[in-house]
């Protein structure tokens, strides 16, 4: 291991669902995946399987419905997950553009239009949408469907980025890149159709909501980053923090891994003190007592969702295994589950 110091995030408040409900919500979940043929042999449902993303869920979305909306947050892992694996190594930016093509057009449906039918990925993807849409309302799936486009999109930049600079972006483009490029926005958003609430309008674009969810998606993705550190390295990927800030300070890896921890410990401290001043804000709005706590739930959220995560990334084989189940000449997907992606010309 490139480093020995786990990340604390002892400040915030941990609070998981029971182990029964996270295994049986697993189970129903690995059968979606399999039913779905979203593992196209028995080694690939096996590699999906020591994700433990069942684990993950019930770390992180205390609020979920133990059964209808566990489940739903599991699929909705499930096939960000394999997306992700499937274009974060395109071979161009032209690949990479074909191949989310089709989920931006799903997402611009609502999930009504599968343009590759055929595709099990694309089926499920739309699938897992439309689920999701009928939890929540209109409001809520038009700040997720630009987060999922967003997040789409920014997969193509951090090619262009690999294609073109060939080593780490400047601090301010990797933010604006990895902000989306890591889906924790959707991630993020599921929190409230899982949960059948959602916060009002007045609270959820209020400076410190917007800014907490805001910290919420750093702290994912620089955590991300140094959990997957290693593997990174080894495919020759940039958009990671540890390595912005070796290019960015003149330092090595074994140097800016400190600071990158340093960084996550000062946005934890930021998210708590955004915390502390909700309920003013809250009460200065004049909002409802059922909107006050609607809004204070969705910080709660916000927070649970970061000491859920954290242990996740530490202990998943995902990450632990890393190098061991795909080494550095094999793709990291196992498999194709786009079909035939070619070049745009």
């Amino acid at each position: 291991m490139l480093y020995a110091k786990t990340i604390d995030v002892s400040e915030l408040r941990f609070r998981p669902h029971p182990a029964a409900a996270v295994e049986a919500s697993g189970r129903r979940v690995q059968q979606w995946v399999k039913d779905r043929g979203l593992t196209g042999s028995e080694e690939a449902f096996a590699w999906y399987c020591m994700w433990d993303t069942a684990r993950f869920v019930g770390n992180s979305y205390p609020h979920a419905d133990p059964g209808r909306g566990m489940d739903l947050v599991g699929k909705l892992m499930a096939v960000t997950i394999l997306l992700d694996d499937q274009i974060d190594e395109s071979a161009s930016v032209g690949r990479c553009v074909n191949a989310i093509t089709p989920f931006l057009e799903i997402v611009r449906t609502g999930g009504e239009t599968v343009p590759r039918a055929n595709q099990p990925l694309h089926q499920a993807f739309a699938e897992v949408l439309r689920e999701a849409r009928a939890c929540a309302s209109d409001a809520w799936w038009r700040r997720a469907a630009r987060n999922w486009e967003m997040g789409l999109i920014a997969v193509a930049h951090e090619t262009l980025n690999r294609e073109v600079r060939r080593k780490p972006a400047p601090r301010d483009v990797y933010l604006d890149i990895r902000r989306s490029s890591g889906f924790m926005g959707p991630f993020l958003d599921i929190l409230e159709p899982a949960a059948s609430f959602e916060p009002s309008a007045l609270a959820y674009y209020s400076p410190q909501l917007m800014l907490m969810r805001r910290i919420t998606t750093d702290l994912g993705n620089f955590i991300n980053d140094v959990f997957s550190l290693e593997k990174e390295l080894a495919r020759g990927q940039y958009d990671n923090l540890v390595l912005v800030l070796c290019e960015e300070e003149g330092i090595t890896v074994q140097e800016a891994i400190p600071k990158a921890l340093d960084t996550i410990h000062a946005r934890l401290c930021r998210f708590v003190e955004l915390r502390s001043e909700l309920p003013a804000v809250c009460s200065h709005l004049g909002l409802t007592s059922s909107d006050t706590e609607s809004s204070i739930r969705y910080a709660d959220a916000l927070e649970m969702w970061v000491a859920g995560f954290e242990p996740w990334q530490r202990t998943s084989a995902r990450y632990t295994q890393a190098l061991d189940q795909r080494p550095q000449h094999e793709a990291w997907a196992r498999e194709n589950l786009l079909g035939a992606v070619e070049p745009s010309v």
